[in-house]
């Protein structure tokens, strides 16, 4: 799944240009109303007056903030498509929108999984603690049993997508390609495998860091597998 929601969230960024999505949702005339407005809102932020986006050599994020003002509502509405698309049900979907799109850095989550609030009296705060006790709610089962509302597998997937929409995302538009990261092109992989032969093939089949234009690193590695995922989806 973490490869899947890569790719669901970032073709909806692909089709800016025109190009065709590779997700099954042709046929879905919410898919294709919510990417009309994801155009509409990369193209003000393309604006000169904005310049919260760059459109050269790719689409670039220029501006983390006007991301989670104005783009991270319709990713939203986006990504919570492929949440329907993988089952993730108990939730009502303005309830699952309003999960993915929660600022939980208002949490503090312990080892043993417990939240607990990082501020009292704040509006903010308590809306995302709600949410936190919503999806641990207890249900009765078909056979009576007291069963969670929401299964863990479906809260993996919330929390997934609600990482890829806060930190994932506007992370990996911010990078450029072939510059910050890229993947490794036959004659440099071959280069790099003559100086260490023992080069993981990670290297040429995955994304990796840039140290300039065209000059691909020549050990490091990103270390977090979603954004590795993502910039791999990217390049």
């Amino acid at each position: 799944e973490r490869w899947e929601c890569a790719i669901h969230a970032l073709d909806a960024v692909f089709t800016f240009d025109g190009t065709p999505m590779s997700v099954a949702f042709e046929d879905s005339g919410r898919a294709v109303e919510i990417l009309a407005q994801l155009r509409n809102v990369i193209k003000m932020g393309l604006q000169p007056d904005t310049k919260a986006l760059q459109n050269v050599p790719h689409l670039v994020l220029l501006s983390a903030d006007w991301y989670h003002e104005h783009m991270k509502p319709v990713m939203a509405e986006w990504l919570e498509l492929w949440l329907t698309r993988q089952h993730v049900f108990g939730l009502s979907r303005e309830q699952v929108l309003e999960y993915i799109k929660a600022d939980w850095s208002l949490l503090s989550m312990g080892v043993d999984g417990v939240a607990t609030r990082l501020k009292e009296n704040d509006a903010a705060t308590e809306n995302v603690w709600g949410l936190y006790q919503l999806t641990r709610e207890m249900t009765a089962g078909e056979n009576g049993e007291s069963v969670p509302r929401i299964n863990q597998k479906a809260m993996q997937l919330l929390n997934l997508v609600a990482d890829w929409l806060r930190t994932y995302l506007p992370h990996c538009l911010q990078k450029i390609d072939r510059v910050s990261f890229g993947m490794l092109r036959t004659s440099e992989y071959r280069a790099q495998l003559s100086v260490e032969p023992n080069m993981p093939r990670s290297r040429y089949k995955l994304a990796i860091p840039f140290v300039g234009k065209d000059v691909p690193s020549s050990a490091s590695e990103f270390a977090h597998p979603d954004v590795i995922i993502g910039l791999t989806v990217l390049a």
